[in-house]
């Protein structure tokens, strides 16, 4: 993978950082005292010089204790310092160097959302009940992509469910492939629901809107190859564990016969 370039930094001209990603997308990281930590990407041959005015926003945390707790997450996800720079300001040296290590803007997304999830509270309700609500939502926006504060609960605890009914009900397991790869259509900051995974056709639509769901359709397909390779090592690993089991209960019958 190529690394980053870093095309702008400065501590004293406002606060931030400006790279061109792998995938030549420009991404900007400023952080100020009021407005706080923001980090816009953009797409073009000019994105670099527009970014400020027209970027989409990857995030946004204007909470000081956030940001706090995101610097110490990121410093812990992030511990290879690979900057080229070295800056005073702490949330700007984790943000840049928590960019510095994604290839386009649809990682940034992926990376600093997983980096700002909340501690899990403990589950109220059943596998069964999970999942439920999970089918619902399917079935009433197949295509769309949704907030992420729309699921029932967080990810990694929908993840376990699916896997806990995997191994219980073999009938099904068609179906929770299918719910395991939908839990990309919720991303972060969505803030509502969109229609579908589509860029719109119509020139009616104002370039910000299309350039938001460009963006956003971006991280849903990189989660998607993301939880595709997750189910496919979960069910080679179970399909190793249960042929494993096999041969065991085999080995040890024909001993004690």
């Amino acid at each position: 993978m190529a690394l980053p370039k870093l095309l702008y930094a400065s501590e004293m001209v406002g606060c931030g950082a400006t790279l061109e990603l792998d995938s030549k997308e420009t991404c900007l990281i400023s952080v100020a005292r009021r407005t706080g930590v923001r980090v816009k990407g953009s797409q073009g041959r000019f994105g670099r010089f527009w970014i400020g005015f027209s970027g989409s926003i990857l995030y946004e945390e204007k909470n000081a204790y956030k940001i706090t707790q995101m610097v110490e997450n990121l410093n812990s996800l992030f511990s290879n310092r690979v900057l080229p720079i070295e800056f005073r300001n702490p949330a700007l040296t984790a943000f840049t160097n928590a960019v510095w290590h994604c290839s386009s803007a649809a990682e940034v997304i992926w990376k600093l959302h997983e980096a700002a999830a909340p501690a899990e509270a403990p589950l109220t309700k059943s596998s069964a009940e999970l999942l439920g609500a999970l089918c619902e939502l399917m079935e009433r926006h197949p295509t769309g992509l949704l907030d992420s504060s729309r699921l029932p609960a967080s990810k990694q605890q929908i993840k376990a469910a699916i896997k806990e009914v995997w191994q219980r009900e073999p009938k099904l397991r068609h179906v929770l492939a299918q719910l395991y790869l939908y839990l990309s259509h919720f991303q972060d900051v969505i803030g509502g629901v969109a229609p579908d995974c589509k860029l719109p056709s119509s020139g009616v639509a104002a370039a910000e809107g299309c350039r938001e769901r460009l963006t956003w359709q971006k991280a849903f397909l990189f989660e998607v190859e993301l939880l595709k390779q997750e189910w496919s090592r979960f069910v080679c690993e179970r399909e190793s564990a249960g042929t494993k089991e096999i041969v065991e209960n085999a080995a040890l019958q024909r001993r004690t016969v």
